[in-house]
């Protein structure tokens, strides 16, 4: 999924793709997943997404869809439009960086980089959101869970997202 730096547009198909994705990822979290899973057992599917795109499309274009993932998912909370988005491309361009040193195919590393992107993401929302009261309401044991719960489902996503990109790539 790696492109050349010099390509200044965002293909139309993973903006959609990624579009996709989120939306997917909003419903099964916030109106799926939160009927069947107890609270601080729901996967942050996004932020499994964020880390697809620090480890396999690390460009301005990435960051880009990043900060758009942020914002969609900033849009389905309802209370504040920003913290995520900046938590989101904060976590982007860590792992960008850390991607050219690790060995991202493997699910262990997976697994642990989720957990370290859910911790971080949610300081890094803590930290950008004004609204301290909304965003404290939730135990460190709620975001302990989380995290593990996305760590467990990170190798799983990686494996059909990078399926998915590679049918869309040889269909091309």
């Amino acid at each position: 999924m790696q492109r050349d730096s010099n390509d200044s547009m965002i293909p139309l198909r993973l903006i959609a793709a990624a579009l996709l994705y989120s939306l997917v990822a909003v419903f099964l979290q916030g109106a799926f997943f939160a009927y069947i899973l107890p609270e601080g057992f729901i996967p942050n599917l996004l932020i499994i997404f964020v880390m697809f795109l620090a480890f396999y499309e690390v460009s301005v274009s990435g960051a880009i869809l990043t900060f758009i993932v942020g914002i969609i998912y900033d849009l389905s909370g309802g209370t504040l439009i920003g913290p995520w988005a900046g938590s989101f491309v904060a976590v982007y361009f860590a792992f960008a960086i850390l991607s050219r040193h690790l060995f991202i195919d493997s699910p262990l590393s997976a697994a642990v980089a989720a957990l370290a992107a859910s911790f971080g993401s949610n300081l890094v929302y803590w930290m950008l959101a004004v609204d301290s009261q909304n965003s404290a309401t939730r135990t460190i044991g709620l975001l302990l869970s989380e995290g593990f719960v996305t760590a467990l489902c990170a190798p799983i996503l990686f494996v059909l997202l990078k399926r998915i990109t590679d049918i869309t790539q040889k269909a091309t």
